[in-house]
């Protein structure tokens, strides 16, 4: 996973059932921690969700949970599940996860750790099927087939965006559809999965891989759009434990006073289904017609990430032995003193260098987000003045890479932080004039962004302000507006929300004649065959301001 999806794990509904029975509890989503006025004076919080990165290893507590423990092996954030395994300070820790983890996690906690592990195992309560024929992929196969709890699967926004217009345009049957990505504002994801849980408007619900953790959603059916994805450096096939992931949000068990609904899977393109029922009935089926125990790979090893004592005896170390070339003549008269090397050509030594334990039950996590986090602050000539935890720091923040509006923010914050000390919230400076002026009609104004590209403005706006949140509940003498920055990131998150409503009505809205006329004119735009006498009279024309515009006579 990238850091885009690192806020995903958090499971909004955990804190919203634990409080609506009463316990206080207190949410530390997205990197953050709890809020303090998630507690009562006279209730102390009893109970603290957070993200994986974010368990607090020296608070002893009585009972700790870790879920979707098979992303131990996960090549870039392993090393957090790894981490909270072996150090949270708990009297009994629950470990929940896929069964393909259950032989790496026996041998970290029996052999490593000498404790005792005892292992349960739970069936589903709902049946899970793939259908006998494929949806189809024309929009009349569509409106013919959608259901209510339809959730469209999609691994890309602009495929995400494709499907949702492609269902609102519908000139019969008009839908509206709740959206749910991984950049999507926590806040907004949560209320998206309301509108698609409460059913009164938001019917289909249509999302990236995002919505295979983290949410508790009334999915009754899960429609693939495809069964590859782009991983950040190739196009590749789902692998059988990412199917599985997300088609088991389909016919969740909801509670015992709910009814039970099968869970059915099914997909786009008639040649996918037969690898859908291989990864899903591969294993055969029960008695009661249901998939058997499916299990994917085996998890075989677990991820380890260098924590910042690590890195910085390792600065030492190589600091120790440049400095030792001086002792024995071999460096040059005009070096100078060796000085501490680049925190990215660091992460790369470690990477070459560390080793692992015999047991081969370890492997050192890939450390590419942090090496380009730290290369960006070395491009703009400010690593080499930053104190090095700062720098190790940095080089862990949940950075959104693509967003070149939140690099900019980094880059701004960690000048003012080293040059100055204080760190005010200067969003212009970051090049987020252009959201701000959507913030400004917030609260109280329902025009709010109508274009994909001006949401995309509003989404890097907030990570922007999550950023500097981010680094606020770590420095906190120093980012001193953080009281700001979180009145802002909250209306950022409402005004995406009134976006994703915008988007939906700029079709909705229209008369049922009126969108069938744009539809079938769209359609005929896009039919048209090019006038090719248009395009020679054009060429003939340019050619004759290309020829008064060469010199005349020899050169």
């Amino acid at each position: 996973m990238t850091k885009e999806s690192q806020d995903d794990e958090e499971d909004d509904g955990f804190v919203d059932r634990l409080e609506s029975g009463h316990a206080a509890a207190a949410p530390s989503i997205g990197d953050h921690p709890p809020e303090a006025d998630t507690a009562s004076v006279t209730e102390p919080v009893r109970f603290v969700s957070c993200t994986v990165e974010m368990a607090d290893l020296y608070r002893p507590v009585q009972v700790a949970i870790v879920d979707e423990v098979q992303m131990i092996a996960e090549t870039e954030r392993g090393g957090a599940w790894t981490r909270a395994i072996l150090g949270l300070p708990a009297d009994e820790l629950h470990l929940c996860g896929c069964p393909s983890a259950v032989d790496i996690v026996r041998s970290i906690i029996e052999e490593d750790c000498g404790e005792e592990l005892e292992v349960r195992t739970y069936d589903r309560l709902a049946p899970l099927r793939v259908s006998e024929k494929a949806l189809g992929e024309t929009e009349r196969q569509w409106r013919q087939r959608v259901r209510l709890g339809d959730c469209f699967v999609a691994f890309s926004r602009r495929e995400l965006f494709r499907i949702k217009h492609r269902l609102e345009r519908s000139a019969t049957s008009p839908l509206q559809c709740a959206v749910i990505y991984g950049s999507l504002p926590p806040e907004t994801r949560r209320q998206q999965a309301q509108l698609f849980n409460a059913a009164d408007t938001h019917t289909v619900l249509v999302a990236t891989d995002a919505v295979g953790m983290g949410l508790n959603l009334n999915v009754r059916r899960i429609i693939f759009s495809s069964l590859e994805k782009f991983d950040g450096v190739r196009r590749r096939p789902l692998t059988a434990a990412e199917i599985l992931q997300i088609a088991g949000r389909a016919g969740r068990y909801a509670g015992p006073d709910q009814p039970i609904h099968c869970g059915e899977v099914t997909a786009f393109r008639h040649s996918d289904m037969k690898h859908l029922r291989r990864v899903l009935h591969g294993a055969g089926v029960d008695a009661r017609g249901w998939p058997s125990s499916i299990m994917p790979d085996k998890v075989t090893r677990a991820g380890l990430s260098p924590t910042r004592e690590m890195m910085e005896a390792f600065a030492a170390r190589s600091v120790a032995e440049a400095a030792s070339l001086d002792r024995v003549g071999e460096r040059s008269p005009g070096e100078t003193t060796p000085k501490r090397p680049p925190l990215s050509e660091l992460y790369e030594k470690f990477e070459q260098l560390a080793q692992v334990d015999a047991s081969g039950r370890y492997f050192i996590c890939d450390l590419s987000d942090a090496k380009r986090i730290c290369r960006l602050l070395e491009r703009a000539r400010i690593a080499e003045w930053m104190a090095f935890d700062v720098l190790y720091t940095a080089s862990m923040a949940p950075l959104k890479l693509e967003d070149a509006v939140a690099c900019e923010a980094m880059v701004q914050f960690m000048k003012a932080f080293t040059t100055r000390g204080i760190v005010r919230l200067d969003l212009h400076a970051c090049g987020t004039a252009a959201a701000l002026r959507w913030l400004h009609q917030y609260p109280g104004s329902s025009r709010g962004p109508r274009s994909v590209t001006e949401l995309n403005e509003l989404e890097s706006l907030y990570h922007v302000l999550d950023l500097y949140n981010w680094f606020a509940n770590r420095y906190a003498d120093a980012f001193v507006d953080r009281d700001r920055a979180a009145t802002l990131r909250l209306h950022c998150a409402e005004a995406v929300a009134q976006g994703l409503a915008n988007l939906s009505q700029r079709i909705a809205g229209l008369p049922d004649d009126q969108r069938a006329n744009s539809e079938q004119s769209w359609r005929r735009r896009r039919r048209r065959r090019p006038n090719t006498k248009s395009i020679e009279r054009e060429r003939a024309r340019v050619g004759q301001c290309i020829q008064t515009m060469l010199p005349v006579g020899p050169c």
